[in-house]
């Protein structure tokens, strides 16, 4: 309810990014992702994620409001560096293409 009552909307188009995405999440809640590809990917292996990295690569729908609260949180800036933003996209975007490089499959959500 905080992102929908006093989060920014983002600009429609907006990329954003995040390193630890499977199948299996849950997108009904808010979502953490990253304005930066590098974080994104620094998760990712943070979180075990060797043999195969996933990295999603979001696109904020054009035909929707989407809210989010940009990190820092509060007055912890100890993670500012990862430029967090909180999104609730209320269903997981669909795929639009995955692109493999080496060990790491980037997949374009829309």
């Amino acid at each position: 309810m905080e992102i929908q009552e006093k989060g920014l909307s983002l600009a429609k188009g907006q990329i954003l990014f995040r390193g630890v995405c499977s199948e299996n999440d849950d997108w009904t809640k808010p979502v953490s992702t990253t304005l930066s590809p590098y974080i994104a990917i620094y998760h990712a292996l943070k979180n075990g994620y060797t043999k195969l990295i996933k990295i999603c690569v979001i696109e904020v729908p054009v035909d929707t409001n989407v809210k989010a609260i940009i990190g820092p949180f509060g007055d912890n800036v100890e993670f500012g560096q990862e430029y967090e933003v909180l999104v609730n996209f209320k269903h997981r975007p669909k795929v639009h293409e995955e692109i493999t490089r080496g060990n790491v499959t980037f997949q374009s959500l829309r």
